[in-house]
């Protein structure tokens, strides 16, 4: 491995997704290190690793749901985020 590669993030947009119950979700993906592997693809190109962090955040929590994300499902660092049942 060559080692951690600078960057600067040039845009981090929010999907937005509405589940069937209609709680509305924001997702975000915040790439927080990039490193060169030091192999190239088959089409010659770099291979980079990345380290990132999913953030989840409710927009419109439908009444009785509960909204609940662990790292694992989001993919990297996550934030939970809850709502209890009424």
């Amino acid at each position: 491995m060559k080692g951690n590669v600078g960057f600067k993030p040039i845009s981090e947009p929010w999907t937005e997704i509405e589940l069937e119950n209609g709680t509305r979700l924001k997702l975000r993906v915040i790439v927080t290190k990039v490193s060169d592997s030091g192999t190239v693809g088959p089409d010659g190109a770099p291979v980079y690793n990345l380290t990132w962090q999913g953030v989840m955040a409710p927009v419109e929590v439908a009444e009785k749901s509960i909204v609940s994300a662990s790292a694992a499902e989001i993919g990297g660092l996550g934030r939970r985020v809850h709502r209890p049942v009424d």
